[in-house]
C-alpha cells in the first residue's frame, strides 16, 4: 500500500496510527487528446484518466500537473516530478527508471488525398516539408531523418490546417492523436493518404531516477498488472 511492510505491518497494532501515503508529483506532457486543460483548469485526456486509475489500483494520491514536454522531462531528470508517461527513447532513459509498459501506437504520415505517400523517411521523402507536434518522438527513423524539411507546430490541428491549405506537404503523429483530431474536427480520413511511418511505439510510464519513491516501484507494476487484467489500461488507451 505504497508504505514499507513494517509500517502496513503496524497498522493493527493498537494505539498506533496509519501513516498517510506520501502524494505522488505527475508530470504529464500538455499534448491534446493525451492530456490538456479542462474548463476548471483541471488536467483532462487520456493520460489524466490513466493516472486516476492507476491512483485507485495502487492506493496513492497523486499530484498531477501539465507542463511543456521539455518541461516534463528537466522536472523528471531533477526528481521535481515522480512519475510521467513518455514515448520510450533515449532522452527518457537518460534520467527516468522505466516502470511498465502501458500503451503502443503506431506512427502515421499522411499527405493529401491522391498524392504518394513517402514508403519511409529516407531519400523517397527528400525535400518533404512534414509538420510534427513540437517535443514529441516519433521514432529514430524521424530523429534523424535529415533530408526532410521539419515544421514544428502547437498541435496536429494546426498542422493539418497547414497540410490543407497546401503549406506544408505532410503531418506526422501517432495514431491516437491524428485519429482524435480529425474526429474533433470533424474531418473525413478520404480527405488523406495516411502511410506508416512505425510500425510501433511504445509509451510507458517512468519514475525519476532521483526520486524519494524508488522503493515502490513493485507496487506500482503490481497495481499496472491488475488494471491490465481487468481491460481497464486497454480501454484507457483505445483508440476513438
Amino acid at each position: 500500500m505504497w508504505l514499507s511492510l513494517c509500517v502496513g505491518l503496524m497498522w493493527g497494532l493498537p494505539g498506533v496510527a496509519a501513516e498517510s501515503p506520501p502524494v505522488a508529483e505527475v508530470a504529464i506532457p500538455e499534448v491534446w487528446p493525451w492530456a490538456y486543460e479542462g474548463s476548471q483548469g483541471e488536467p483532462v485526456g487520456i493520460l489524466p484518466l490513466f493516472f486516476e486509475r492507476l491512483s485507485a489500483a495502487a492506493e496513492v494520491p497523486f499530484q498531477m500537473r501539465l507542463r511543456p514536454h521539455r518541461r516534463a522531462l528537466k522536472e523528471m531528470g531533477s526528481g521535481a516530478a515522480d512519475l510521467a508517461v513518455f514515448y520510450d527513447s533515449p532522452h527518457v532513459a537518460e534520467g527516468s527508471v522505466r516502470v511498465a509498459s502501458v500503451a503502443s501506437t503506431r506512427v502515421l504520415l499522411a499527405v493529401r488525398a491522391g498524392e504518394p505517400v513517402p514508403e519511409a523517411l529516407d531519400q523517397r521523402a527528400a525535400g518533404l516539408s512534414v509538420g510534427y507536434i513540437r517535443g514529441t518522438y516519433y521514432g529514430e527513423a524521424f530523429e534523424q531523418a535529415e533530408l526532410i524539411h521539419k515544421v514544428a507546430v502547437q498541435d496536429l490541428r494546426q498542422a493539418i490546417e497547414m497540410l490543407r491549405l497546401q503549406r506544408i506537404d505532410a503531418v506526422i503523429a501517432s495514431e491516437h492523436v491524428f485519429r482524435y483530431t480529425l474526429a474533433a474536427m470533424g474531418l473525413d480520413d478520404a480527405l488523406f493518404s495516411v502511410g506508416v511511418a512505425a510500425d510501433r511505439l511504445p509509451a510507458s510510464l517512468y519514475m525519476s531516477k532521483n526520486s524519494a519513491l524508488l522503493g515502490d516501484l513493485p507496487h506500482l507494476r503490481e497495481a499496472l498488472r491488475r488494471l491490465h487484467e481487468s481491460g481497464e489500461l486497454q480501454q484507457t488507451f483505445a483508440l476513438p
